[in-house]
Parts: C-alpha cells; sequence; structure tokens
C-alpha cells in the first residue's frame, strides 16, 4: 500500500519477515506486482555466512561468509557469489545490501571481525573479492551496497547497541576499496554507518553535522550514486531523548538518499512506518530544514539506480552529483 501511493520507494526483508521459501515468495511477488509508478527496490541483506537470511532452514542453499570467501580462489569466488545472485533473482529481489568491504582491522570487532563479515585485512582483497561479489549481482539484474562506510572494520563497539565512535582507530586505509571500486565504475550504492569520527568528519556519518557523505564521499572520492543510511532503528541513533522523525531528517541532511526504517520502536511491528518516515521528511521540507534541491538530487540518482537495474547493467555509468 505505501508504495503504491507513493510513501516508500522499496522494501527491505530481514530475518523476522521470512519464515519459509514459498511464503517469502509470495510476499516479493505481490510486491513485483504492485501498480507502483516506478519499479520498487526489492532488497535483502544476503552476506553469507553468519548475515543470512535465506539459509538451510528456510530451504536454501548455505553462502559462505565474507572470510571465507577471502581465503578462496577468485574461481571459487565467483562461483559462490553466481550462486548467491541466482538465488537471489530467482526469487525476484533487486537489489542486495552487500558486499561489505570493512577491512578486518580489529578481528575482536563484535559486529565485523568477529563475525566473518570482512574478506580481509588487505584492502586490495577486499577491493577483489568485492568486484567479483558485484559483477556476479550485475549478471543477475541485482543491485549492491558497498557497506559500512567511512570504514566499521576497526571499530570496538556494535552499533545496534550504541555509535561506534573510530575516532582513535580509523584509518585513512578504510577507504581504499571504496576508492578502488567507484574508480572501476561498479558501484551502485553506498551504505553510511552510524560511526562517529568528529576530528575527521564532525559527528555520527549518519546524522546533520556530519562531513563524511557530503566531503568525503561525494567530493573527495567523486561518487555520483545512491547514499543509503544503516538502519536508523539502531540504537546508535535512536534515542528517547529525541523524536525519532528528527532522526530521519538528520540523516536527510547530512546527505542520505535513502534512510532505512525498519521500525519506529521495539515493541511497535504494526505502525505504519513508510507514512511515518515520508511525513517526517516532508515536514522538514515545508519547514526549509531540508533542501528541496537536495531531495531533487536524490531522486535523480534514485531514478538513475532503478533505470540501471531494469536496463540490467548495460551501460555503467556514473551519474552526475
Amino acid at each position: 500500500n505505501n508504495l503504491e501511493q507513493g510513501f516508500v520507494g522499496g522494501v527491505l526483508f530481514l530475518g523476522r519477515n521470512i519464515s519459509n521459501k514459498t511464503d517469502l515468495e509470495t510476499m516479493v511477488r505481490e510486491v513485483k506486482n504492485c501498480k507502483c509508478d516506478v519499479l520498487p527496490l526489492i532488497a535483502i541483506d544476503e552476506e553469507g555466512g553468519v548475515i543470512e537470511r535465506l539459509g538451510e532452514s528456510q530451504g536454501f542453499e548455505h553462502t559462505a561468509s565474507a572470510a571465507e570467501v577471502g581465503r578462496e580462489d577468485e574461481a571459487k569466488a565467483r562461483t559462490d557469489y553466481e550462486r548467491l545472485a541466482r538465488k537471489l533473482s530467482d526469487i525476484g529481489f533487486n537489489m542486495n545490501l552487500g558486499p561489505v568491504v570493512d577491512l578486518n582491522s580489529n578481528p575482536e570487532n563484535p559486529i565485523i571481525g568477529r563475525l566473518n563479515r570482512s574478506f580481509s585485512s588487505s584492502p586490495l582483497a577486499v577491493s577483489l573479492y568485492a568486484s567479483i561479489f558485484i559483477e556476479e549481482h550485475h549478471k543477475r539484474g541485482i543491485a549492491t551496497a558497498l557497506k559500512h562506510f567511512p570504514g566499521h572494520g576497526s571499530s570496538s563497539t556494535d552499533s545496534h547497541d550504541s555509535i561506534a565512535n573510530v575516532e582513535t582507530s580509523w584509518s585513512p586505509i578504510e577507504l581504499v576499496p571504496y576508492e578502488t571500486l567507484i574508480d572501476l565504475h561498479i558501484v551502485d550504492c553506498i551504505m553510511v554507518g552510524h560511526l562517529s569520527n568528529a576530528a575527521l568528519w564532525g559527528g555520527v556519518a549518519t546524522q546533520y553535522g556530519a562531513r563524511a557523505i557530503n566531503q568525503i564521499l561525494r567530493q573527495q572520492l567523486k561518487f555520483g550514486g545512491v547514499v543509503l543510511s544503516d538502519d536508523l532503528s539502531m540504537k546508535a541513533v535512536r534515542s528517547p531523548a529525541q523524536p525519532f522523525s528528527e532522526v530521519i531528517r538528520s540523516s536527510v541532511r547530512a546527505g542520505v538518499d535513502i534512510v532505512i526504517v525498519s521500525r519506529i520502536n521495539d515493541d511497535d511491528e504494526t505502525a505504519d512506518i513508510g507514512a511515518y518516515a515520508n511525513s517526517a521528511i516532508l515536514a522538514g521540507v515545508r519547514t526549509g530544514e531540508i533542501d528541496r534541491e537536495a531531495i531533487d538530487s536524490s531522486v535523480r540518482r534514485i531514478e538513475f539506480l532503478k533505470k540501471e537495474i531494469s536496463d540490467g547493467f548495460v551501460t555503467k555509468a556514473p551519474p552526475g552529483k
């Protein structure tokens, strides 16, 4: 309903939305058949390993973790990701929120290193395996999203629970995979994490006041594609001290094109999230808090992405800013 009304531009399937293969196929088919003016993004975050929504318990083939893939040769990695992309396209997904391009710089990191979500501590190896992941998804008409910009690999905190302050641990080498892949013109989207570095980007990367998106990603790395927020429902940015609508507006003001919101609060699985997020952003545009031109630029980037998906990624070229 939100899709047909134009409140949201896509849906993200999480583990809690998936019980079995048949139900999932039915739900995806319903989304695909919506009476929408534009193609909806039908997304999932299917990395492999621990972060696997479509595993053997749901009736699907298991995909290796990034750490496992990073120890394989290129041919085996390509086979793994060809299978993964086929699994997603067979169901009807057109977007996968991966690959993780965080460096395994802190093996004790509770959300990246310990969960085997990084290909390697080497930026060159990360770039190589990420490019294979992207290429195999593009062959199946599936968009991808590099994450978690500007780099979650060195953190010692999980941004699901609190802001990950990387001021003393983050290093510019963490930008190398982004730079390498952007230069290859194969990057569709980049997901920004709730990562704080007051000295280098002035606060939490997904919130207003931080320069991570506009300065580092847009100007320094010259990325012209779609920027996604990590889930704004994470405790890193959502707090009782601030209305959630402000968190959403702040993310847009920080330079995010697509905000991801999985729930409004932990106890509420029934709230109309799409209408809520849409009205929060609209209120910001009406008061002038959110720049109308910034919204128009975001729309252009998203339209370009959707055209790429529809065309099967035949003309991969970076859109203008």
